[in-house]
């Protein structure tokens, strides 16, 4: 028998996709708006349009070494963004302009790839098709590490929207202006989804004064909130004028290039100017 479980946070990643990009499909000569129920990841490269820089970069050599600087500079962004959003005890703000420019790119490629996969190899000619074929292999594995990058970073990001929902809604300037629009309505609506849940399941039985989700009575808070004294581990961009007092007995001096591990809440300030990053 087929198993037929579907992990919960892929569910969750698909309705956050779902927000950010609206699902598009395509025939030869027009895109269509179709409904968006269920939406994969993988149909965020489904929109193919045309880089509109493409004309320009091949009449001028430098705007294109420009625009692959770019690109390989966006890739390590989003592989550190992403490897901070997975250490990190802590939701960070999300990065939409990046997202949105590597979402594009893809979509270009795959635009790409599209075009010259059914274009027709030239007769008598082996060695340019095959040549073509591994081109575009090529292409399709970048893509597919790129699109791991992707899934990875809304992934974690969901992981602790799950945990910390209340929370998070709870310190709207702290936390949840570090969501996107569409983090937020699924945030919003998935906490009242868990109490109508709650409610019809037991906590309509109980006294009205015992069926708050987030009382905080005796010194015990029923609300998760994300613990800074987790360790990090810490690269540090650029000298630190000063010294961490970790605690009583003992300081650290913070020197460029250097990586450390620290409580999260002692680097937490660094990190927000960009003087420090998580790895």
């Amino acid at each position: 028998m087929v198993d037929r479980r579907v992990d919960t946070r892929e569910l969750h990643a698909r309705r956050i996709a779902d927000c950010l990009f609206p699902r598009i499909s395509h025939s030869k000569h027009n895109y269509i708006m179709t409904d968006p129920k269920d939406i994969e990841i993988d149909d965020l490269i489904a929109n193919l349009g045309r880089d509109p820089t493409a004309t320009r970069r091949a009449r001028n050599p430098h705007v294109a070494d420009d625009h692959t600087l770019s690109k390989e500079h966006d890739l390590r962004h989003l592989i550190a963004v992403w490897t901070a959003e997975r250490t990190c005890p802590d939701i960070l703000p999300y990065e939409n302009e990046l997202m949105d420019k590597i979402l594009q790119r893809i979509r270009d490629q795959v635009s790409t790839m599209e075009i010259e996969s059914s274009e027709a190899p030239p007769a008598g000619d082996e060695g340019a098709g095959q040549a073509r074929k591994l081109r575009l292999l090529l292409i399709e594995s970048e893509l597919e590490r790129i699109k791991f990058l992707a899934r990875g970073y809304l992934r974690a990001r969901l992981h602790k929207i799950d945990k910390y929902a209340t929370y998070i809604l709870q310190s709207p300037d702290e936390h949840l202006s570090h969501l996107c629009a569409s983090e937020i309505r699924y945030t919003t609506r998935r906490t009242q989804q868990l109490k109508e849940h709650y409610d019809v399941s037991f906590l309509s039985t109980l006294p009205s004064k015992l069926r708050r989700l987030d009382d905080d009575a005796g010194g015990l808070r029923m609300v998760d909130e994300p613990s800074l004294d987790d360790v990090v581990f810490v690269r540090v961009m650029q000298d630190l004028h000063g010294v961490v007092t970790i605690s009583e007995d003992e300081e650290i001096e913070l020197k460029k290039g250097n990586i450390y591990a620290l409580p999260y809440y002692l680097i937490r300030q660094h990190l927000a100017l960009d003087k420090a990053q998580l790895v």
